[in-house]
């Protein structure tokens, strides 16, 4: 803890994480997921029994992490926890290129320090029929005095579609 301010420090088990990969990644990414983040290839060719463990165990990780500190993971990690059943070579690369974002922005701090004078703002946001079982993917995060305190990303689940526009003129 320093002056008003709370920093959390996840690199030893972020360091763990990356150890579990037995390889250094060369590559550097600005973003934690790729534009087609939701979408799964039905033709890749599942991970054998070694290979399904290891991917379950790792996003299990990164739910932990993200949950706790590195909101910047969520989105991502989100969707590779609905994969965890049945994960693909495709979901692999996935899983890759998460981890070579995280190898590259490892020492990321989240840090609560207030900003502004006391106030709460939240953001909500979703996406209609992303996931290729037509389900919705919503967003939230709450701020207390500049600080984010709440970071949520899930995958909805039921079906729903967006309204369109003569129902939204319905509505007013």
């Amino acid at each position: 803890i320093q002056d008003h301010a709370v920093i959390v420090d996840m690199i030893y088990y972020i360091d763990q994480i990356l150890a579990e990969i037995h390889s250094a990644l060369l590559a550097s990414y600005n973003t934690p997921a790729v534009k087609e983040c939701f979408h799964a290839k039905e033709d890749s060719p599942p991970l054998d029994g070694v290979g399904k463990q290891k991917f379950h165990t790792i996003v299990a990780k990164l739910l932990y992490l993200s949950k706790r500190a590195r909101p910047d993971l969520l989105t991502a990690t989100s969707f590779l926890c609905t994969r965890v059943k049945e994960p693909t070579k495709t979901d692999q690369k996935k899983l890759i290129r998460l981890l070579v974002y995280l190898q590259s922005t490892r020492s990321l701090k989240y840090n609560l320090t207030p900003t502004q004078p006391l106030s709460v703002v939240s953001y909500i946001d979703a996406v209609f029929a992303t996931h290729d079982d037509s389900k919705s993917h919503s967003g939230v995060t709450i701020f207390v005095a500049g600080m984010l305190v709440y970071a949520s990303s899930k995958k909805q689940k039921c079906v729903a579609k967006s309204p369109t526009e003569s129902e939204l003129v319905a509505l007013t």
